[in-house]
């Protein structure tokens, strides 16, 4: 068993931090790219606080539930709700960014190909209905299981086809510049 927690923690060590490299790099590229769409440069600088965010907010909220065990005291417990305050403000800056780079992509394709720039602008519409079901799907799962259940299939289906479909729409925005 302590063999099995030290490996846990120490795959979330080392998840924290690929996730934490991985978010800063994105969002200083998204922030270089910021020299031809501002909104790229809003989809880095959110991206980047939010990510940093995200690692304080979730750092102190692991360290205030450990305390909570050993100590019992209210101002741990209060440190736990300020590294949630400070995770759930990540991911406000994160849907905020996410929402930018997709309309950065679709005003820098604009000139260049009209139909891929509306696609661009209906995957960012369609973000904020993925960002719905996050929410819908479970409550639909705890008050109608079955049904609940064949939603959140149909769900996981449709953002995987998103995620293919801003893959695609963003290797066909690279060749665009390549003609």
């Amino acid at each position: 068993v302590k063999q099995i927690i030290i490996g846990l923690v120490i795959g979330i060590v080392i998840g924290t931090l690929i996730n934490l490299g991985t978010g800063i790099a994105q969002a200083v590229l998204m922030i270089r790219l910021g020299q031809e769409e501002r909104a790229y440069k809003i989809a880095g600088v959110c991206m980047l606080v939010g990510t940093c965010l995200a690692f304080v907010g979730g750092g102190i909220t692991g360290i205030a539930d450990v305390a909570v065990k050993f100590s019992g005291t209210a101002a741990v417990f209060l440190g736990s709700i300020f590294g949630v305050l400070l995770v759930l403000a990540a991911v406000v800056l994160e849907i905020i960014g996410g929402y930018q780079f997709l309309v950065a992509n679709a005003r820098v394709v604009e000139r260049r190909d009209a139909a891929l720039s509306d696609r661009w602008y209906t995957m960012s519409k369609l973000f904020f209905v993925v960002l719905g079901g996050i929410i819908v799907v479970p409550v639909l799962y705890f008050l109608l299981k079955l049904f609940g259940a064949i939603i959140g299939l149909l769900y996981i289906l449709g953002v995987l086809a998103f995620g293919i479909c801003e893959y695609v729409f963003l290797y066909q925005t690279a060749n665009r510049f390549r003609e």
